[in-house]
């Protein structure tokens, strides 16, 4: 289990609530749905995927996607994106949780290499099967790439600790 180590300075809430909330969130779920952009004739067209997902103690986030993905071509285009995660078993009478993301996305360098690997071995068994060291890495074993998503910006909908429809937005500065 990755424990957050983000410092927010919010002007209601102690960085350990938040984080704690936060960390609650991502562990419900795996997948998270990624919204990117293109355009095509001078006409914006979103594009909204489902990807699974790793993150690490400072709130970077990790896909495993292939590059000839619709999401993939667009994020080379345009970095810009959106993510929602949230545990999709919520009832509509429950106290609601789910984190809304912007932020930006690139296809990640050999140096991201690495610790993403490590993150996805972490959470998921099959990777740890499928390659053992970064240098294995082969089309053979996984055609997908990993892809870094930076944060600016976190809203946290969590009605079980800060109360109903109350929405904490937070910026990030990495």
């Amino acid at each position: 289990m990755t424990t957050l180590t983000t410092t927010w300075q919010h002007h209601q809430y102690d960085d350990a609530r938040i984080n704690e909330s936060i960390e609650e969130i991502l562990q419900q779920g795996r997948l998270l749905s990624l919204a990117t952009i293109s355009e095509r004739g001078g006409v914006v067209i979103p594009h909204n995927a489902t990807c699974a997902f790793t993150f690490t103690e400072n709130l970077t986030f990790y896909i495993l996607t292939p590059p000839t993905t619709e999401h993939g071509k667009n994020i080379v285009a345009n970095p810009a994106v959106a993510l929602t995660i949230f545990d999709s078993h919520q009832e509509p009478q429950d106290k609601k949780q789910g984190l809304q993301i912007s932020g930006t996305c690139t296809q990640a360098s050999e140096q991201n290499m690495v610790t993403a690997l490590r993150s996805y071995q972490k959470t998921y068994q099959w990777m740890k099967e499928a390659v053992r060291w970064h240098s294995d890495w082969s089309e053979e074993a996984v055609l997908s790439w990993f892809y870094v998503i930076v944060p600016t910006r976190i809203k946290i909908f969590d009605e079980q600790r800060f109360g109903m429809e109350k929405i904490i937005t937070l910026t990030l500065h990495q």
